[in-house]
């Protein structure tokens, strides 16, 4: 995550001082070259310490709007706590293109609003009482790029649909899903 979120120098350095971890430079180093972590491992983790924060928010917000609610005859209205899991792609434009790094290729970028050279990540957030969980992004590659590389080719849709089914939403809550066209 650390270097999904360092606007500095993509350097060790540079990562460590966003990483809100106590390790050390030569660490992190053994750490990002070991293969004894996993990308399905360390999702696994952070979703339940995502959960952990956010359960007794979850259930303060239910205790809530039950006293809130007016008193009448018959069964009360349910409570309602709404998450949200928003997927959105980005474009990330490479000046300097070149064809043997994988995955790059011509986007549609919003912000310049023509094709540009570059990667295009597809990214979903989890969002459920102001608290916000990333889920690991995907890089989205082009029909063409995918058949020169021998990979299988999803489609954004085909990205948003896996996210949808993988996605196990925190107990007692709604979740409403939000994506663009």
């Amino acid at each position: 995550m650390g270097l999904l979120h360092c606007d500095g120098s993509k350097t060790l350095s540079g990562i460590l001082r966003l990483v809100a971890v106590m390790v050390t430079m030569s660490g992190l180093s053994r750490f990002l070259i070991s293969p004894a972590w996993s990308v399905a491992t360390l999702e696994e983790v952070r979703y339940r310490q995502f959960q952990a924060q956010v359960q007794p928010r979850i259930v303060q917000a239910h205790r809530e709007q039950r006293s809130r609610r007016a008193r009448r005859r018959g069964r009360p209205q349910p409570t309602v706590v709404t998450g949200y899991l928003i997927m959105d792609d980005s474009t990330h434009t490479k000046r300097y293109y070149q064809l043997l790094v994988s995955g790059l290729g011509r986007h549609l970028s919003s912000t310049e609003r023509k094709p540009v050279n570059g990667h295009s990540l597809f990214q979903a957030v989890y969002v459920v009482e102001e608290h916000q969980h990333p889920l690991t992004p995907v890089m989205y590659c082009q029909k063409a790029v995918c058949e020169q590389n021998g990979q299988s080719f999803f489609s954004k849709v085909d990205l948003t649909v896996q996210t949808v089914e993988a996605f196990e939403p925190l107990p007692d809550t709604q979740t409403h899903v939000l994506v663009d066209s």
